[in-house]
This record gives C-alpha cells, structure tokens and sequence, in this order.
C-alpha cells in the first residue's frame, strides 16, 4: 500500500470572505516538514494564492520541491484568488458553483503564480472547501495537471452548498472529464480522493447506510451514533485533526487487509497555530496533533506501507476493486 500526505497549505483565516487575510501559519510549516524528513516520509503541500506570496514559505519549500523532498500542488479558494467578480456567499466558495468561465480565470492565474514564485509545474490539485465539479476538471486536463484530491470519500457536501460524494469510495481511480466519476483505464487525469474508511469488510454496504442513516430521521442518526460507540459500524476520517493516532492505524491496518493500495492523509496548515481551526486550540492540542501524526507515520513505515507524493498516485500498477462505487452526484450548478 502507498502513502499519500496532502496537506491545504492555506491562509490563517478559517472562514471564507474574511476581511483580513493573513498567512502567519507559514512559518510553522518548517516544523512539519522536519517531522515529515525525519520520518522519511514525501508531503504534498497544496497552496493557496495569499500561502504563494508568502516569502517564508517559498524560503522553506521552493528548494524542498526541487530537490524532490516534496510536491507543491495548486489548492484554489475562489474567495482569495482573483479575478474577484462574484459575490461573497455561502455558494460562491466553492469553486464547481461558478460560472465556468471565472472558475477557469482563477484556476489559470493562481496556477501562473505557482510556477513564478516555486519555479515549478504543479501537478495535483485539490478544490477549497472540496468543491469540485466536471467543469474544474476540463480546466485541470487543458492546464496539465496529473491528479486530483479535491473528493472527500463518502462525505456529503451538499448542506454547505458543495458536492454529494457519500457514494465515493477511497480507491484512486483514472479517468477523462467531464466524467469525474467513471473509471476509465486510459483516463488522463487520476482522482485520488481524501481517505476515509470503515472498520468493515464490506465498504459498498456501510457507505450505503450511513448515507441512508444521515438522510433518514432523527431516530436513524442516532442509531448510526449507537453503532459507531458499538464498533458496529466504524467511519474513520485518515485526518490527525478528526481521529486519534490509534483510529487512523486501525484505518491503515484493515485497509491494507483488504488489499487498498492507497490512503491519502490529509490536514490544513492553519491547524499548526493554536486558536486558527477547530482542531488544535492549545499548544498543547498542537503537541497531541503533532505526536498522532507521527504515531501514523511510524505505523505506516512499520507495516511496510511506501510513502509517495500525490502526483506519482498510480503512476505504475492499477487499483484494487474492493472500494465503494464511484458514483455521485454533482452539486447543483456545478455543470
């Protein structure tokens, strides 16, 4: 099995259509990336336009990336990349709710900015707030890129304003747009979605019904609770910020049972200063974070599990069968 670190390399500011935007995590990332050396792992930092202006960052990584210690990839947020002409709403911050043609201008210009301030042709991509549609994708294969990681396995985005991928499975997968969701042998693009799993043999099954438990009445959620307390049914989101170092190695070990052959953990940058996500409020909430990521890494190299950056995700061989369907349905207007 392959290992893949994603990380949203992002400005502080959690919500979108701040109207302060400031990008003191960057000088944090240094820290990470040591502790990812150190453990000879291969991190993808996918960047924002504020995070490419960022002198520290390019100071820590530009070097990093050249030498081949790690990917810079292309993580756009439509409310901080210009051309800035749509209004700020709940909608408009995902990028698959744009009119094509704008979605496409900010794609192309934050895509130019990577390549000026890195020196370097990013090849993976991933959508903020994952809002990812077959338009992003045709702009994503004419701009050259190789992967995407902008799905979320078995989440529904559709209360935020965002895609429905409940029915995802966590398997990378090759295919052409605009079909984002048909695996195609030849595809020219990979779609490599943000792991999450279940502690059960039968993948299809349990994504089946937690998407029937969340969408059925109240009485159903709470069954859902029940069975997850009970270790009936397991969800386990491959995130330091959502699940403990002993949760994500459970996820990693019955994975592998099953024959995956790739996970994709996944976090954002502003979780590495107290106070700017929901997930790390104290420093010491930071040290906890930072000792289940490692805890992880450790695990994955102990169960022989090889680390790769996300532009090589199937790169050679082909995917194991044994993930969900890959079927979804695109959020309205996404086209």
């Amino acid at each position: 099995m392959k290992l893949v670190i994603t990380i949203d390399t992002e400005e502080d500011n959690w919500l979108p259509f701040s109207p302060k935007v400031t990008t003191e995590n960057a000088a944090e990332i240094a820290r990470v990336h040591d502790l990812f050396l150190s453990e000879q792992v291969l991190p993808t930092y996918l960047v924002t336009w504020p995070m490419a202006h960022n002198d520290t960052l390019i100071r820590t990584l530009a070097d990093e990336n050249r030498a081949g210690r790690c990917e810079i990839g292309m993580h756009c947020h439509p409310w901080t990349t210009p051309p800035h002409e749509e209004t700020h709403r709940a909608e408009n911050s995902m990028l698959c709710n744009l009119p094509p043609a704008l979605a496409a201008a900010k794609m192309e210009a934050l895509h130019a900015l990577l390549v000026e301030r890195f020196g370097t042709v990013p090849r993976t991509f991933r959508a903020g707030r994952w809002g990812y549609g077959p338009q992003v994708a045709e702009v994503l294969l004419r701009l050259g890129y190789r992967v995407d990681t902008s799905i979320t396995a078995f989440t529904d985005w559709s209360a935020q304003c965002g895609p429905d991928y409940s029915l995802v499975g966590p398997q990378p997968y090759r295919f052409t747009p605009p079909a984002i969701y048909t695996a195609t042998p030849d595809g020219p693009l990979v779609e490599l979605p943000a792991t999450a799993g279940f502690l059960a043999d039968d993948y299809a099954r349990s994504a089946r019904f937690e998407r029937l438990a969340r969408r059925a009445p109240l009485r159903w959620f709470r069954l859902l609770g029940i069975f997850e307390r009970l270790s009936i049914h397991n969800r386990i989101t491959l995130s330091p910020e959502c699940a403990s170092a002993r949760e994500m190695q459970a996820l990693l070990d019955a994975m592998q049972a099953l024959g995956f052959g790739y996970v994709n953990l996944f976090f954002h940058s502003p979780t590495l200063v107290p106070g700017l996500t929901p997930y790390v409020k104290t420093k010491r909430d930071l040290a906890s974070f930072l000792h289940s990521l490692r805890s992880v890494l450790r695990h994955a190299r102990s169960h022989g599990i090889t680390p790769i950056l996300a532009r090589d995700a199937l790169a050679t061989g082909t995917a194991s069968s044994v993930a969900a369907p890959t079927t979804a349905r695109p959020a309205a207007g996404s086209g």
